[in-house]
């Protein structure tokens, strides 16, 4: 006979799989994934990125023309321009101990058994089971590794690794990089009488969207046209939201769209869908939920749904850092600032991305809940979420970090 804990494993376990709209770097970026069950810790995947033929001077009529006396053999064979990758597979554990003065050590979640059963037994003669795992505060333990995912896949993003930088360098038509608005670099100055530091979506969101198409960035595709996606700051989209090309295209919202497949069931696992799939139409979503679009999913949660504008599927996050970054005041002379002040500013920041710029290997079953057996005889239960995994920066060229600040 199964005994209650083993029978939690595998309930807890699940449920980190569940995907939640706070969390939602995954989601966005859609990494590239490799899945090997055979690996150890210390193995390594390798992903291939194959590029194309860069030949200048080639492409032309002249150039590809041949006679009758040329000879199209092997010997000017040549193979798919590749680059690879090296994933190395990593233990990950949650939660930390809590310790100030380390807080990098493992820790477990310790639950007592007699309020856990009680608890249960509670719920179930309520008739509330689906409240099962916010009454014994295992919830806490499944917030920990979706706060941890969420956070990696962030990090990964604003990497500052200098040999594939995406705050370490301007981003142009042929790098990836950050923006500043009008694309002044870290250090530079902005003539603040002529215009605060902040987002235009003319200047800044269709430069960033046309340099990533004129380096090859590769867009995501969807039943609504070819977009990149913009995973942004609370503050950077109350920028957005003030331009007026902006309240032009909010003004139509539409007619709502059915977002559900139709098999959703209520009771049944939701499942991390293509987002193409979700609507046909996402802008008609913002007379419903904001302006990230927003629709329920399984009577349960509401997940966002992104808003299009300006070849970006926009997504707000709460969980992307302020970044700061030193500029140079000029014109402030009646605020206290003398040309030439560096003055460091906090600034909001959207991750413009095409596909590809990430990758995860999972090896054997991904994340899961593991118990401890040192159970003081089934008195007590001690958990943590353990995965095997690894991440990597696939393609710094796929992303633009673009920052936004608030008037001096």
């Amino acid at each position: 006979m199964a005994t209650f804990s083993s029978q939690l494993e595998v309930i807890m376990g699940v449920e980190l799989y569940r995907p939640r709209p706070q969390y939602i770097a995954r989601y966005v970026i859609q990494p590239q994934i490799v899945h090997d069950w055979a690996m150890q810790p210390g193995s390594t995947a390798r992903m291939k990125r194959f590029g194309f033929f860069n030949d200048p001077g080639s492409y032309t009529l002249s150039a590809r023309a041949r006679d009758k006396s040329q000879v199209i053999g092997t010997g000017g064979g040549r193979g798919l321009p590749e680059e690879s990758v090296t994933i190395t597979l990593q233990e990950f554990t949650g939660p930390a101990t809590g310790n100030s003065a380390n807080p990098n050590e493992p820790g477990v979640l310790k639950l007592n058994m007699f309020d856990l059963m009680t608890m249960q037994r509670n719920l179930y003669d309520m008739s509330r089971p689906d409240q099962f795992h916010q009454s014994i505060g295992s919830e806490t333990l499944f917030e920990d590794y979706r706060r941890w995912k969420d956070s990696i896949y962030i990090g990964l993003a604003l990497s500052a690794n200098p040999a594939t930088s995406t705050t370490g360098q301007v981003a142009t038509d042929v790098l990836g990089g950050y923006y500043n608005p009008a694309g002044v670099i870290n250090g530079g100055t902005y003539n603040t009488t002529t215009g605060a530091p902040r987002l235009d979506f003319t200047r800044d969101v269709l430069k960033v969207v046309s340099d990533m198409r004129t380096r090859l960035a590769p867009p995501f595709q969807s039943n609504f046209g070819d977009v990149y996606h913009g995973l942004a700051s609370p503050g950077f989209m109350l920028q957005l939201q003030q331009d007026s090309r902006f309240l032009q295209v909010t003004q139509y919202p539409g007619i709502p769209v059915n977002c559900l497949p139709m098999t959703a069931q209520s009771g049944t696992l939701p499942e991390m869908m293509p987002m193409q799939d979700w609507t046909m139409t996402p802008n008609q979503l913002v007379a419903n939920g904001g302006f990230q679009g927003q629709t329920g999913f399984m009577h349960s949660m509401t997940m966002p749904l992104g808003f299009k504008f300006g070849g970006i599927r926009w997504f707000e996050t709460t969980n992307l850092p302020k970044i700061p970054v030193t500029l140079t005041t000029s014109g402030l002379a009646t605020q206290g600032y003398a040309d030439g002040t560096s003055v460091v500013r906090q600034a909001e920041v959207a991750i413009i991305l095409g596909t590809n710029a990430i990758g995860e290997a999972i090896w054997g079953e991904g994340p899961r809940v593991k118990l401890n057996n040192n159970t003081d005889y089934d008195r007590f239960l001690m958990a943590i979420w353990q995965e095997y995994g690894g991440y990597q920066m696939l393609n710094a060229n796929n992303i633009t970090v673009m920052r936004t600040f608030q008037p001096f």
